[in-house]
């Protein structure tokens, strides 16, 4: 089963990005450990859950990740995409973000 691929052009400085409109179960996991190893639950001894620190760079890793299976290529290149996407201008940068996010959304079965 392979997932159709979408060309989107950047808002500022108009590059191509090809973009994949799903991923499988299996990438969506890897994306979502990211974040989950940097939440650290104990138990408490009254049976509650207390969070303890929660490391703020898994988030940065969790759109990496995100970056790395969703996007195909950058202005035609399909070599070190994480690094593409993020040398592009922040406006670029948060618009291919909020792709990949909107690909991300559960939809509802009908």
């Amino acid at each position: 089963m392979n997932t159709s691929i979408k060309k989107i052009i950047t808002p500022q400085a108009k590059i191509e990005i090809e973009i994949k409109d799903w991923i499988t179960g299996a990438e969506a996991e890897y994306i979502d450990e990211a974040l989950l190893s940097g939440v650290d639950i104990k138990p408490e001894a009254s049976g509650k859950m207390s969070t303890g620190k929660f490391n703020v760079n898994v988030i940065a890793e969790q759109t990496h990740r995100e970056i790395e299976k969703f996007i195909v290529s950058v202005d035609g290149s399909k070599e070190k995409v994480l690094d593409a996407v993020g040398k592009l201008p922040e406006n670029d940068y948060e618009f291919v973000i909020k792709e990949i996010s909107n690909r991300r959304k559960k939809k509802e079965l009908e």
